[in-house]
């Protein structure tokens, strides 16, 4: 086809040329047959170009296609986001670390997230996991990996994580900010904010499998973390623990061991006032700092226990835990227990949580002391704001709804009194330079947007 269609054009080219040849000399011949030899070989080009593109659009793209739906196998990714907001009936005060504030109208920030979970697998055995995570209190909408790590599974038995991992202290450990997953607008804090540890960085073996009717599951973990707590900045060291579960579809019931070695870079106004006034103390005293305010080597070894029930109508979720820090910190307990159940798109719930501190004797004998040297320190008033913010106690009652809006969207409304403080601050922190008691009953107001995608 190529060869009859040029020499078509040669010979009308030619015929046209004959019709002028009267008109042109050889020199002017030649250079209009030389522009037509390349016109046509242009030509000729564009035709194998159409042909190869013709290639690429028939088995080329088919190829093509089944290389993306491979890596499409290969490839998942999963969001969810929680848009919410609340209040509290009480001035410049925060309620644990989601720094819900008070006195300042409604806060749009405290319980709104975003998140994406990414998965490659690379093999079928081993997967590289990464989940990004935006927090309405981050600045300018700051997105920090969350986790991040290879996932190798030896068989269908036991699997190891290696990276930045979640330590499965608690229940929810690896859904802390998946609303959707859980009835209320937030975790229990007096539970779910004990100890600061988000993530760390480290390895996790986990241990699935089944002995009649019943799963078993244990997870072991070594790590190190550095995070934010109410009072402080966490640098943790040898970060370990192990956890075991064990129960049928309807229920389960486990319970975990931790202990971390910390380094504390004290935040907290009131904190830092407690350990410069106590060394102040101290060298007036002519006598060493108690070992009380050594921030250098805290132990805390944590406790948990847990339960879970559900049959698809009714709910319930409790778990308790104990704490103990060698050092600075307050030892504490505390729990939470919560009910629910389903009526077709609803799910109304109760939920009561509550902590207190056991060492409280501690800090007596050191408030015993130092009383009468007060007269002698311009920081009386924030010493002994120090002092008492170690020790904390709570109750709180919360009463609930949840609706389904969609399979993948839920939202819930609850109202929580939070109250039994006996003259502490619970599970609040004093914000703006509050240095004024607050109240033994406050209320908070929560409704949310959760969803996954």
């Amino acid at each position: 086809m190529k060869r009859i269609y040029s020499s078509i054009l040669l010979y009308a080219s030619c015929g046209l040329l004959c019709v002028n040849v009267n008109a042109t000399t050889d020199d002017e011949l030649k250079k209009r047959i030389e522009v037509l030899e390349k016109s046509d070989k242009q030509k000729t080009a564009e035709i194998n170009r159409l042909k190869n593109d013709n290639v690429i659009t028939g088995a080329g793209l088919n190829q093509l296609i089944q290389s993306f739906d491979a890596f499409d196998d290969r490839f998942h990714i999963d969001g969810f986001m929680s848009i919410g907001v609340g209040t509290i009936d009480e001035n410049d005060v925060e309620y644990g670390r989601t720094t819900l504030n008070g006195g300042g109208g409604p806060d749009f920030n405290a319980d709104t997230f975003l998140g994406v979970q990414m998965a490659f697998t690379m093999s079928d055995a081993a997967e590289v996991v990464t989940q990004l995570v935006s927090k309405g209190t981050g600045q300018d909408a700051q997105v920090d990996a969350e986790w991040f790590y290879l996932n190798y599974r030896f068989d269908d038995n036991i699997s190891f994580q290696l990276g930045r991992i979640r330590a499965p202290i608690y229940m929810l450990s690896d859904y802390k900010e998946v609303g959707f997953t859980y009835p209320w607008v937030r975790p229990p804090l007096e539970v779910y904010d004990a100890v600061p540890v988000d993530h760390s960085q480290g390895a996790k073996v986990h241990y699935r499998n089944f002995f009649g009717d019943y799963e078993f599951h244990a997870q072991l973990f070594y790590s190190s973390s550095i995070d934010k707590g109410k009072v402080s900045n966490f640098d943790a060291d040898r970060v370990r623990g192990s956890v075991f579960d064990i129960g049928q579809e309807n229920w389960m019931v486990g319970f975990g061991i931790f202990d971390a070695h910390v380094k504390v870079e004290l935040t907290d106004e009131n904190a830092i006032a407690l350990t410069e006034g106590l060394a102040t103390i101290s060298g007036i005293l002519g006598v060493d700092t108690p070992v009380f305010i050594d921030l250098n080597d805290e132990v805390v070894s944590l406790t948990n226990v847990h339960f879970r029930w559900d049959d698809g109508d009714w709910q319930v979720l409790a778990e308790a835990q104990q704490a103990d820090y060698e050092g600075f910190f307050a030892d504490f307990d505390s729990y939470y227990v919560s009910a629910g159940r389903r009526f077709g798109k609803w799910f109304p719930y109760l939920l009561h949580m509550g902590n207190r501190t056991t060492d409280d004797d501690e800090r007596d004998a050191i408030i015993s002391m130092v009383t009468p040297l007060i007269p002698l320190s311009s920081n009386v008033a924030r010493l002994a704001n120090g002092i008492n913010s170690m020790s904390f106690e709570s109750k709180s009652y919360v009463v609930g709804v949840g609706y389904e809006i969609t399979p993948r969207i839920k939202a819930k409304f609850e109202t929580q009194l939070v109250t039994d403080m006996n003259d502490t601050l619970g599970p609040f922190k004093l914000v703006n330079g509050n240095s004024a008691p607050i109240s033994d009953d406050i209320w908070i107001y929560s409704f949310v947007i959760d969803t996954v995608f």
